[in-house]
């Protein structure tokens, strides 16, 4: 069984994603369309959306709420995946 929170490295750190994440997000997104930066910006907004920010401040990763309640757009930056 997993534990309902998995233990990250020293210095990182959970939280909410804020609309002005939403370009960062929509360029670290390899499979969105062009125009995927207002749905991205709606995600954000209106549903939970989550982010792993590095001892720097740095976003990580994330992961969006997407409009029918599925998690979508999870995107772990290269330089962080181990």
């Amino acid at each position: 069984q997993l534990p309902r929170q998995l233990p990250l490295p020293d210095g990182f750190r959970r939280h909410l994603l804020r609309a002005e994440d939403a370009e960062l997000v929509n360029a670290g997104w390899e499979h969105g369309p062009s125009a995927s930066l207002p749905v991205i910006r709606q995600c954000i907004e209106e549903r939970p959306s989550f982010a792993v920010s590095s001892p720097s401040g740095e976003l990580a990763g994330w992961a969006l709420t997407r409009h029918d309640g599925s998690i979508g757009v999870v995107v772990v930056l290269p330089k962080y995946r181990g």
